[in-house]
């Protein structure tokens, strides 16, 4: 039979051998393949010996070639326990050798240990096989001459297994022989694998699943199982691994007796908290929070005496829940605060006088909130100032909701101009002057309180005006002259471009078709700011796609009557109005 050479084993239950710390090369006499590191010959002893036969007791039944006469079980337990057949017929055997891992000394004692039996049927009552020493793996030479030294014969045994010591002190002659050999001369017999009499049955079980406390670890595994080829999930081939993380951790392995496996499920459990593992939180008013304790089999205690793992938080506070499991005795606590959407109110709206400041401040007093104004600011308030009227507007928001509040500031301006510098009148035809665009009081030169005056004739007239939000005081005189006009015009002194139909926008308007027109207007500090040339054409009070604010601009108007006619000047005011006031 071949050899296994990969394998060294110390001390053999079905062979010891005793020689100054030498050891058998090759105990697993069945699984080293023909040819390697051997003379090819399937039992390497050589010619005149026949070829030894491996047998297999599996099954509960020995098989193989010659196995067939031996009906006594193995006296170990293997999955598949392997032995050689050692034949004796007509005087021609087949043996068996050993190779030794150095070489035998004169006057150093061998000890050998086989288990081993006789054949039973068609055999001889008692196996006695020889014991040679030789140089190499050939007992014989070539042409049948013994090459090795005898030894002498183990112990007979007949049908019943037995495990028997040979000892022998090698002479000179064996100086240098590295092998050993056991021929049947007389009777057959089975031998044993002296590696599976060393093995015995492996049996990797990791017990049963642990548990463990965090910090805490455990070996898993044995340092007895060193031979057996290990593999664990993790990677390792250790005989033993420290464990201290959960997982399901399995080790495989075999010996020369037997495949195994085994596994356990470890748990490592982390020290119990409250869910949400916060200090501390908030939530909305309405809004309630669940409180959940975590860890393993915990016994619970909570502020009002209840031991449920859930604990439900309808109002703010401090909430303290003593916590023990298998592995820690604690006290955890969170602090629960409640937020609402934030509440803003900027005020009503207000008028300034010219100069005048105005902070508008949309403070909450919550967490986490963001501002934004119409403005484009993000500060809690911002300061309003500038000259023109306009809605502020503010969007405050928290995690529980939007609030939304606007302020119309109007800005009261003292007019450069009241009543234009100078009117002409067509005969004949009825002429108003209205100053109603200024809201405060009115007193014209005859002593009226109305806001518009219904001019009798030619000549000069005044209108003083108070505003009403106490910023200025202001007064203005014009001089009406009558002309006759062969072209009556009508000029609207406002107009409110909002798209309701009405009054949406400025066109002077005649009873004939003009020349030379063109009409200009200009902003209160008197810079052109729109120019139109055609009759038809209405001013929008539109600049470049942005609406001009609500005020007061004034107009140039120049045109004929006819085409050789004398030029026509026109001058006064336009109040633009905004009624998108909030």
């Amino acid at each position: 039979m071949g050899l296994k050479s990969n394998l060294t084993v110390l001390f053999l239950l079905g062979l010891t051998l005793s020689l100054c710390s030498q050891n058998l090369a090759d105990p697993c006499f069945y699984s080293l393949p023909i040819e390697q590191n051997f003379a090819a010959s399937a039992d390497i002893t050589g010619a005149p010996l026949g070829s030894a036969d491996g047998i297999k007791f599996q099954n509960n039944s020995w098989e193989g070639t010659s196995g067939t006469g031996v009906s006594t079980p193995p006296p170990i337990e293997c999955d598949v326990v392997n032995a050689v057949f050692l034949r004796n017929q007509d005087g021609v055997a087949q043996g068996v050798g050993f190779r030794l891992n150095g070489s035998i000394n004169a006057g150093n004692q061998v000890n050998l240990d086989f288990t081993y039996i006789s054949h039973g049927a068609g055999s001889a009552a008692s196996f006695s096989p020889a014991v040679y020493t030789a140089f190499g793996p050939e007992l014989y030479t070539g042409d049948g001459l013994l090459q090795g030294t005898f030894v002498g014969n183990l112990p007979p045994v007949g049908n019943v297994w037995n495990t028997n010591n040979f000892a022998f002190n090698p002479n000179g002659t064996q100086n240098g022989h590295q092998w050993i050999f056991v021929i049947p001369e007389t009777s057959s017999g089975v031998l044993l694998n002296f590696c599976q009499m060393e093995a015995g049955v492996l049996d990797l079980d990791l017990g049963p699943d642990l548990e463990l406390c965090a910090g805490e670890s455990v070996t898993l595994g044995n340092p007895a199982w060193g031979n057996a080829g290990l593999t664990w999930s993790n990677g390792s081939n250790a005989n033993t691994i420290d464990v201290d993380a959960t997982g399901t951790f399995i080790v495989t392995g075999s010996n020369d007796c037997n495949a195994s496996s085994g596994n356990v499920q470890v748990t490592v459990y982390e020290p119990p908290f409250i869910f949400p593992d916060v200090s501390d939180t908030t939530i909305c008013v309405g809004e309630v929070l669940e409180l959940r304790t975590v860890g393993f089999n915990t016994s619970n205690v909570w502020p009002d005496g209840s031991t449920d793992s859930l604990f439900v938080v309808d109002a703010p506070g401090i909430f303290e829940v003593s916590i023990s499991d298998n592995c820690s005795n604690l006290v955890d606590e969170i602090t629960v605060n409640f937020d609402d959407v934030p509440d803003i109110e900027l005020g009503p709206d207000t008028a300034l006088c010219q100069g005048e400041t105005l902070i508008l401040d949309a403070s909450a007093d919550f967490e986490e909130v963001t501002y934004q104004w119409s403005t484009g600011a993000d500060t809690p308030s911002i300061t309003v100032s500038g000259d023109e009227s306009a809605t502020y507007s503010v969007l405050v928001s928290n995690q529980c909701g939007v609030s939304e509040d606007s302020r119309f500031v109007e800005y009261s301006l003292e007019p450069l101009e009241v009543l234009a510098g100078e009117y002409e009148i067509c005969f004949g035809i009825p002429f108003l002057l209205d100053v109603s665009r200024f809201e405060g009081t009115y007193e014209w030169q005859n002593g009226s309180g109305a806001p518009t005056f219904q001019v009798p004739s030619i000549g000069p007239y005044w209108v003083t005006i108070e505003d009403d939000d106490d910023c200025w005081t202001v007064t203005d005189t014009t001089w009406v002259r009558e002309i006759i006009c062969s072209c009556p015009l009508y000029i609207p002194n406002s107009f409110s471009p909002n798209n309701d139909g009405l009054n949406d926008v400025f066109i002077p308007v005649f009873d004939c078709d003009p020349f030379d027109y063109r009409l200009d207007i200009y902003d209160r500090w008197g810079r052109i700011i729109d120019s139109l040339d055609k009759p038809e054409e209405a001013w929008l009070g539109i600049i470049n796609g942005e609406a001009l604010p609500a005020g007061i601009y004034h107009y140039h108007l120049f045109y004929r009557e006819d085409f050789k006619g004398q030029p026509i000047n026109k001058f006064g005011y336009i109040s633009l109005l905004r009624k998108d006031r909030q």
